[in-house]
Order: C-alpha cells, then sequence, then structure tokens
C-alpha cells in the first residue's frame, strides 16, 4: 500500500516523494488545484434541488477552494481532508475570509482515515437508532 506521501505526489503527477514537503512553498501562489469550483456548483445545480441540504466530502481539498465556494454560493455544509497541514491553515482562512467557516471544516488526512471514521460513525448510528427500535418494542410491566 503507498504511503500517504506517495499517493500525493502521484496524484500531483509526480515520481519522487521527496518532492512532498516542498508542495506549499511551490503551489503558494495558487488557491485552486484540481477541481474547478464552478465545475462542480454547475454538477450539483444539474442533480440537486434543495443545495443547503447537501454535505458534501471533499477529499484530497488542497486549499479548500471547492469547500468554500460551494458554501459560499449554494449554502451546503462541506468537509474537506487533505494530507497538506499548510494546506488546511489556508482552507480554513478562506472559510474565515468567505464568511462559510460555519458551513465548511477541514482536518489534517487522508482519504483512508476519513473513510474509516466516516463508517464508524455510520455504524454506531445504526447501532443506536437499533437499540431504540428494541426499547419501543419491549413491553411495560403490566402492559398486555
Amino acid at each position: 500500500m503507498k504511503s500517504l506521501e506517495e499517493s500525493v505526489t502521484t496524484a500531483m503527477d509526480g515520481s519522487d516523494i521527496r518532492i512532498f514537503p516542498y508542495l506549499p512553498y511551490i503551489l503558494q501562489d495558487l488557491w485552486e488545484l484540481g477541481t474547478i469550483p464552478d465545475t462542480m456548483i454547475k454538477l450539483i445545480k444539474k442533480h440537486f434541488t434543495n443545495y443547503s441540504n447537501q454535505k458534501v466530502l471533499d477529499l484530497g481539498c488542497g486549499k479548500g477552494a471547492v469547500s468554500v465556494k460551494l458554501s459560499q454560493q449554494l449554502k451546503c455544509s462541506c468537509y474537506g481532508i487533505d494530507a497538506i497541514e499548510d494546506f488546511i491553515t489556508f482552507a480554513q482562512q478562506k472559510a474565515n475570509v468567505y464568511n462559510v467557516d460555519q458551513l465548511c471544516k477541514f482536518e489534517v488526512g487522508g482519504a483512508c482515515s476519513a473513510c474509516l471514521r466516516a463508517r464508524s460513525r455510520a455504524r454506531s448510528r445504526r447501532a443506536s437508532c437499533r437499540a431504540r427500535r428494541t426499547r419501543s418494542r419491549v413491553p411495560r410491566r403490566g402492559a398486555r
């Protein structure tokens, strides 16, 4: 399995992971990395109508341009995860500047760890729902 640094370097079309620590410097003048925010906004508008109820998981969010602009224009919640701490710091700052810091949350990490946490939360919610349904079916003493 590839390391996080290898995965990020490969995603950036690189082949030498020694470049990883220098990515924040190399990309310092760019905010939009990868996907064009307007493209994502058009896709969401095409497939959904109630944007404010949408929750977007932005894996490899970079500096948060997609999440911030989605939240600003569509008022949807976004959760961005990226492996580069400097990018996450920048994304949080941009969310504050665009007044969407209540809608956008960012975290340093990899996609695998995010998926495991999300799966764990979903399991605990399902278990909680099952427990509530079971309790509601148990007859009370003296009830017939």
